[in-house]
Order: structure tokens, then sequence, then C-alpha cells
């Protein structure tokens, strides 16, 4: 757990990743972001306010390009385009998303079973 959060509900008394930064000496580390992080995702820290206003100024211009790798069982065309809006949990708001994809490898699985 990266901050105790009552929106998260994750409030325990388990030690947060910034509480045991704090507790090693770094006690300046602030969160700027998470990327992803239902999916294991990154964590940005930085050392300092100005840092964050930086990192704001380029999730704002929407300037990461995130790269995923996945295996895909099934029929998929070579490359493409997903253009679908994503929304949060919690979130009303719909967000932009559009996913570039290319096949990187094709490969088929030797199934040990029959189907019935």
């Amino acid at each position: 757990m990266v901050h105790h959060s009552f929106m998260s509900r994750n409030i325990s008394q388990d030690k947060s990743l910034l509480n045991l930064l704090k507790e090693r000496g770094h006690s300046s580390v602030l969160l700027v972001h998470q990327l992803d992080r239902k999916i294991c995702g990154i964590i940005i820290l930085a050392n300092k306010k100005e840092q964050i206003y930086q990192f704001q100024n380029i999730f704002k211009n929407q300037l990461p390009q995130k790269v995923y790798y996945a295996i895909v069982c099934g029929f998929s065309p070579p490359h493409g385009y997903l253009d679908s809006p994503v929304k949060g949990p919690d979130s009303r708001i719909h967000k932009e998303a559009l996913t570039r994809f290319n096949h990187l490898a094709k490969f088929e699985l030797k199934c040990l079973c029959t189907p019935l």
C-alpha cells in the first residue's frame, strides 16, 4: 500500500510505503503519481514540491505513453486501434483512451485435452 486512504478503503494498521520511507529518514518524499495502481503499475515519488508541478504538467499534457505486453488467446487482427473511453470505479467521468496494438509474435499452444 502506497498510502492510507479512506477513499481507497485501505485504512489499516499496516504501514504504508510513505510511512516506511519516513521511518528510514526520507521525510521529504512526496507522492507524485501512481500509474495503473490496480495492475501493479509504477509509483513516482519526488523530493521537492517543484518536481510535483513538473510531473503534473507532463500528465496534464498527456505526455506519458504506456506500453503493455499481453498474451491473447483466440483471434486478433495483426494490428489496429481500440478507441474506448475508460472510467474509474469511483468516478462518473470518462477519459479518452486510444490503444494502438501490434502483434509481436504468433504461436500455437498444443492442447493436451480434447473438447467435449
